[in-house]
């Protein structure tokens, strides 16, 4: 099926066609247009020509499918959030926004799947969820496709999933790591009894979150919980000291028969009465450091300050 973003607006050929330079190499600044044609789409509520120009952009050749989820859906989505807290985007608006754009991620998940086979593989595996309650799953969502071309075996349960979902998928797939997503300060609270149940129900399997929530404040997490971009797709994925996979199946074996679970306390983590905000005066390893990471901050918004959901 051939998507072509003109349709309509002549002026579009112009303003997305590939620049070439000397050496017949795309315009650096491809992404920037579409970026702002995309965004300036949703706000006039075009899905038709939303999707057009993201599915047109990748058969074009003008980016990749990494470089359109990183460069242009994720910014354009960060972009009308912004307006919403601004008050200049309805809700409404901001749902059909969020609904065009996972329109383009799931038009190209083929290809994402034939990319992936025609990759080698990097030899990790995760199993992706969002934790009860949290049904913003988007920026994961892409986050899934980044990883898989990254050649990671991918695994996704998507929004609001339970905990012991999570621990018996997490098993029977026999993952390395567990990705979570928190949209929001207010999900974010709730997210870290979470990361710390499965910390102590999944030993020697990694836990890292991520997502809105999480940008420009972690306070209070140690990186190692934190999703690292940079280390996960520069092909170092930041794993726990895996030591004896007996005593880590007996570990498992024995908290599940008592159902007492530790956390990420006895790791630099800190614990699930300490809630997520609060200043202490001795900081957990690595808390209150930014990694080299977005944690995939872009995404649809979620509940409001002090809860509410705007859903």
């Amino acid at each position: 099926m051939s998507y072509e973003p003109t349709e309509g607006d002549p002026a579009a050929k112009d303003r997305l066609a590939p620049q070439e330079s000397g050496v017949g190499e795309a315009d650096p600044a491809a992404a920037g247009r579409l970026r702002d044609e995309l965004t300036a789409r949703l706000l006039d509520h075009d899905k038709h020509g939303a999707v057009a120009v993201g599915l047109g952009a990748v058969s074009r050749g003008l980016v990749t499918i990494e470089e359109l989820y990183a460069d242009v859906l994720g910014p354009a989505l960060i972009e009308i959030g912004r307006r919403w807290h601004g008050g200049t985007v309805a809700v409404w608006e901001e749902h059909l926004a969020s609904a065009a754009v996972r329109t383009i991620v799931e038009s190209l998940y083929p290809e994402v799947e034939r990319l992936r086979a025609e990759r080698p593989a990097a030899g990790y595996s995760a199993l992706m969820a969002c934790p009860p309650d949290e049904a913003h799953d988007l920026g994961l969502r892409m986050l899934a496709d980044r990883l898989a071309l990254a050649g990671w075996r991918v695994f996704y349960l998507g929004p609001d999933t339970p905990f012991q979902e999570v621990v018996d998928a997490t098993w029977t797939l026999g993952v390395d790591a567990v990705v979570l997503s928190s949209s929001t300060h207010y999900h974010r609270l709730r997210v870290r009894d979470f990361v710390e149940r499965l910390v102590a129900a999944l030993p020697g399997v990694a836990v890292w979150v991520g997502g809105p929530g999480f940008v420009g404040d972690i306070q209070g997490w140690a990186k190692a919980y934190l999703f690292d971009e940079e280390a996960v797709f520069g092909g170092s994925p930041p794993f726990p000291d895996r030591g004896d996979e007996s005593a880590a199946v007996h570990e498992r074996e024995s908290a599940t028969a008592s159902g007492t679970e530790g956390g990420p306390a006895e790791r630099g983590h800190g614990t699930s009465s300490e809630k997520d905000g609060e200043r202490h005066s001795e900081q957990q390893p690595g808390s209150g450091e930014r990694p080299d990471t977005e944690l995939w901050g872009w995404e649809e918004s979620g509940p409001a300050e002090g809860g509410k959901d705007r859903s």
